[in-house]
């Protein structure tokens, strides 16, 4: 996998509990994995359609080589990495603010 991507649009759900974005029609043109142990760069864009006006979010997933050629360097960081992870599980509770356009 070099890179996948893929686009989530505003959900106009009356449902409370629904997905604030989503897209119900992504169909990969090919398989990817991620993969166990591998570091990724993960980014999230804001774009709008030139065609439609539309607004939407497209995800970016891709290996970062930069992480991979530099481990040996930064190894001494492990555990300040393990740190960081923890205070991001305690994260998980707090309220999500809406993404504004």
């Amino acid at each position: 996998m070099e890179k996948v991507a893929f686009n989530i649009f505003k959900n106009e759900s009356e449902y409370e509990n629904a997905p604030p974005y989503r897209n119900n029609e992504f169909v990969p043109e090919e398989d990817f994995v991620l993969k166990a142990g591998v570091p990724y760069e993960i980014s999230l864009f804001k774009n709008t359609s030139e065609k439609t006006g539309t607004q939407y979010l497209r995800v970016s997933v891709k290996v970062n080589e930069w992480a991979i050629e530099n481990k040996d360097v930064y190894a001494h960081l492990k555990d300040v990495t393990d740190s960081i992870k923890e205070q991001e599980v305690d994260k998980k509770d707090l309220p999500n603010a809406p993404i504004e356009f």
